[in-house]
């Protein structure tokens, strides 16, 4: 899997998490449900409040205008952008996020002093041709007649550390590094078969597939403790050669939906950032990689965490 990393974190960009009770917007991730305060908002650069309309999607597009990184909904009516999680929030228990959004009763819009955040995604790569005689993606595939779905093939590339997963015919799934030629993108329109294990999204279409990038996104730096892991389902130690790259594989062959980094040299997976676990400042992961001098694995009781995206929709 092709990554690019930043200096500080791991860490390049749905495996979408699950924090908003209903899917994400397009090429928007969920990150969680957090903690927050009229005294010191979690998102704070630009806001807006509708007593009676309030959706997820409108607070999507009115952070998406100013070019937020961060959309937030909290008490069912508010919507906060930023392109910073500010502290001292904390990751809250998802069932917080709790209360129905004004404008829509079949989503939920944050909590009382909880803010449900999504972050900006990449856009999904789109629909492309395919055919039998030359695929477009071919280094692995499966077929599943009766059960196909979005994710199933997600994670099947992903496990398999490939860039690209692609949907084809409602059923099939490929996987690759490279979108091989002579395939062109097409109107997004005419990838319009659904999912066999799954009627209410597409997958695809006949000599045509649907293809999306899988990679991770930085969430920074977090606090963490022996007593109480942030991450804590699944971890290993390299004293001599941890490196951004070996965790982030040890935690996708695992399907887990976070990594994180600390210390050097500790490596950690699971799919909830674990209470009472708060963000701090990035600099706090500041400790060298025991694998690559070059780049940072955490600090001290701060560990750098990243979610798996995909940007396929």
């Amino acid at each position: 899997m092709a990554h690019s990393f930043k200096v500080y974190v791991a860490l390049s960009a749905s495996l979408l998490l699950r924090a908003l009770a209903t899917s994400v917007t397009d090429g928007w991730t969920s990150v969680g449900c957090y903690t927050d305060s009229r005294d010191s908002r979690t998102l704070r650069t630009a806001s807006f409040t509708s007593v009676d309309d309030m959706t997820v999607s409108d607070c999507i597009s009115f952070c998406a205008t100013g070019n937020y990184k961060y959309a937030g909904l909290e008490f069912g009516r508010e919507c906060y952008c930023d392109n910073n999680i500010h502290t001292p929030a904390a990751p809250a228990n998802v069932a917080d996020c709790n209360m129905t959004c004004t404008g829509d009763q079949t989503s939920t819009c944050g909590g009382v002093d909880r803010i449900s955040i999504v972050t900006a995604s990449r856009t999904p790569l789109g629909c492309y041709t395919d055919s039998r005689d030359s695929r477009t993606l071919r280094t692995a595939s499966f077929t599943s007649v009766d059960d196909m779905t979005i994710q199933s093939c997600i994670d099947f590339c992903a496990v398999g550390n490939y860039q690209y997963a692609g949907l084809e015919f409602g059923r099939e799934c490929y996987c690759d590094n490279i979108i091989q030629t002579p395939a062109v993108q097409v109107n997004l329109g005419q990838c319009n078969m659904t999912c066999t294990g799954d009627g209410t999204t597409f997958c695809g279409a006949a000599d045509r597939i649907s293809i999306s990038t899988l990679s991770w996104t930085t969430l920074g730096c977090y606090t963490d403790s022996r007593d109480s892991r942030t991450l804590r389902t699944a971890s290993f130690t390299s004293v001599e050669d941890m490196t951004i790259q070996s965790c982030l594989d040890f935690c996708t062959a695992g399907q887990y939906q976070f990594a994180g980094l600390e210390f050097g040299r500790e490596c950690y997976c699971d799919n909830t950032i674990r209470t009472p676990a708060t963000s701090t400042d990035i600099e706090d992961c500041n400790v060298p990689c025991t694998g690559d001098s070059d780049a940072f694995c955490g600090g001290v009781d701060r560990i750098s965490i990243a979610t798996f995206t995909s940007s396929l929709t």
